[in-house]
């Protein structure tokens, strides 16, 4: 009777564990599955535009670029592209990769973890840091401007203007 006892308490324990416990798997609001839904690949046209206003209210100078045909067209290769998602090794982590260049000749120039404030609008970022082997521990501060299904902006913490991308 009491191996009987201590079998059914121990299975008790062991199914409230399972059903209470749930998965470690990162929370994310509906922003944060915005974020991570797609890439997201650097808009050159509309980061020139945004930094000739802002250059043209800080100085009073602007200027009136856009990338056209062939430039064009390297520029989005070489573009910055941004992914996030949660971490393959370990779902509790929430990470994000920038990559340049497209398929075979892409290479991933940045990566670490990212965090979306409980607002929806403050991003955190940090980088990874491969001389130490970690994390840095100051993130950097972004501020979500507009994030829909084809567009997002952002601007970083000190920047002038904010940087534009569009889904991929």
């Amino acid at each position: 009777m009491k191996k009987t006892l201590t079998f059914l308490m121990a299975a008790l324990v062991i199914s409230l564990m399972a059903s209470c416990g749930g998965s470690n798997e990162a929370q994310v609001s509906e922003k944060g599955k915005m974020l991570m839904g797609k890439t997201w690949a650097a808009d050159l046209n509309a980061d020139l535009k945004g930094n000739g206003e802002a250059l043209k209210e800080e100085t009073g100078v602007g200027h009136e670029m856009e990338l056209k045909g062939d430039v064009a067209k390297i520029g989005d290769f070489l573009a910055a592209k941004w992914l996030f998602g949660r971490g393959q090794k370990d779902p509790s982590k929430l990470v994000y990769s920038i990559s340049t260049g497209e398929g075979f000749f892409s290479a991933t120039v940045e990566s670490g973890l990212w965090e979306l404030g409980a607002d929806d609008k403050t991003l955190l970022l940090r980088k990874w840091d491969d001389e130490k082997g970690d994390y840095v521990e100051t993130p950097e501060e972004y501020t979500i401007l507009e994030l829909t299904n084809e567009k997002l902006s952002w601007q970083k913490k000190g920047d002038l203007s904010p940087s534009y991308f569009v889904a991929k």
